[in-house]
């Protein structure tokens, strides 16, 4: 789901909660994490939902912010079960299956029942990880323009070395997201320059369907 989506959502629960009585006309923005700050091509993914009312602060992660951010929680919780509400409240939603998988059940540290035991053991099925990641681009090369390391080039990235005459023929240069290729665009960790996080990632595809519906509506073709 894009990020717009999910604003539009929220917007639309925000309405029911309104029209119920339940919270006030006006709602204080809530924490996220720094990551939908991040600004790839000028865009991030707290500006695209900022633009459909939906507005966040960055989460605070100083030492003991876990602490205070349970103690706030509860108190949140306590005060949305009173009728009218007198305090901020929160109200947790069915279809947020992942907070109520994993919330409730965080472990508690047995030295300190406050905070959560960051050094509990887990049973998993699977591990993943991500340390050294490569482009895994090979199958590119030749056709789009990359890198020493073997990431994509896009947009402002490409030199006049990399843009053949097809790019004559348009008279234009790529739109944002676009390769040395026209009307083929890279998002996410195998793009050159890009931060490597998921969020980051989404905000760029999402940012990117711009790019696309523009590259269509013209009728540029390779």
């Amino acid at each position: 789901m894009l990020a717009v989506d999910i604003a539009k959502n929220i917007r639309e629960k925000e309405k029911r909660l309104r029209e119920s009585g339940l919270v006030s006309q006006s709602i204080d923005p809530g924490p996220a994490d720094s990551a939908i700050f991040e600004v790839a091509n000028g865009m991030s993914i707290a500006a695209d939902m900022a633009k459909h009312g939906v507005k966040w602060v960055t989460a605070d992660k100083s030492p003991g912010s876990r602490k205070t951010g349970a103690e706030k929680l509860r108190a949140r919780l306590t005060a949305s079960q009173q009728f009218p509400m007198e305090e901020p409240g929160i109200f947790i939603f069915e279809d947020c299956r992942q907070w109520i998988r994993c919330v409730p059940v965080l472990p508690r540290d047995p030295q300190d029942t406050d905070d959560v035991d960051s050094r509990e053991r887990l049973a998993t099925t699977a591990l993943f990880s991500f340390i050294g990641a490569e482009p895994a681009s090979e199958w590119l090369s030749g056709f789009a323009a990359l890198d020493d390391r073997g990431f994509v080039l896009t947009d402002r990235s490409l030199g006049r070395e990399h843009l053949n005459g097809r790019w004559e023929a348009l008279g234009r240069s790529p739109l944002p997201f676009e390769t040395s290729y026209p009307g083929l665009f890279a998002v996410g960790d195998v793009r050159s320059g890009s931060t490597k996080r998921v969020a980051a990632a989404v905000g760029e595809g999402s940012a990117s369907v711009r790019s696309v519906h523009d590259y269509l509506a013209f009728g540029y073709r390779a």
